[in-house]
């Protein structure tokens, strides 16, 4: 490796920590286990995963199941980037070390987009208008109200539209990869389907 490639490299490792260190300060500072709002971001991650082991289809659990880990993953991926791109970002977090936000990433928002598809899983047409829905709501009505109570944050000039169409973009490809997931497995007689 080159020196200049080497020094590069240490700089961003040192100042990752830095980073880290700077979080996990402001963590124990603001967004601690003694912040009301941190007891309201965990309520928002375990009440979704409650819902989820009580009320998902078991018939369809590994499909359902794939298509909210997709939603988890492309949102997760999209919301880190966000969040480093100093696009926005989440006062208060569950942990100091987790990137994002894995409240929203990793439960309310899969969960919720879990049970829209098990409602609709018979109806693409069905499917797309209650995700519409679902996305309009969850970006006109929800992160608005993260906002006015300080939970999530928007900068450089970007808006709640924005987001709804990301998260179009978000449960689309989701549903796209579940689907092909879905037909090669049908294919191969290893997976229960609809």
């Amino acid at each position: 490796m080159a020196k200049e490639q080497e020094n590069q490299l240490e700089k961003i490792r040192l100042l990752n920590e830095q980073l880290s260190q700077l979080e996990t300060d402001y963590w124990y500072q603001f967004s601690n286990m003694g912040e009301i709002k941190f007891w309201v971001v965990l309520l928002l991650f375990v009440a979704p995963l409650i819902a989820l082991l009580l009320f998902i289809d078991r018939r369809r659990v590994f499909l359902l199941c794939f298509y909210g880990f997709n939603i988890h993953v492309w949102f997760g991926y999209l919301d880190t980037w966000g969040v480093k791109q100093g696009i926005w970002e989440y006062p208060y977090q569950l942990l100091p070390f987790l990137p994002g936000n894995v409240t929203l990433e990793a439960s309310l928002m899969p969960v919720a987009f879990i049970f829209v598809y098990q409602l609709t899983i018979a109806s693409f047409k069905k499917y797309l208008i209650s995700t519409l829905a679902l996305s309009a709501f969850w970006c006109f009505i929800l992160k608005p109200i993260f906002v006015m109570h300080d939970l999530f944050r928007l900068y450089k000039g970007v808006n709640f539209f924005h987001l709804f169409i990301t998260l179009i973009g978000v449960f689309l490809f989701s549903k796209l990869l579940t689907y092909i997931f879905l037909k090669l497995s049908e294919q191969s007689g290893t997976f229960i389907s609809d």
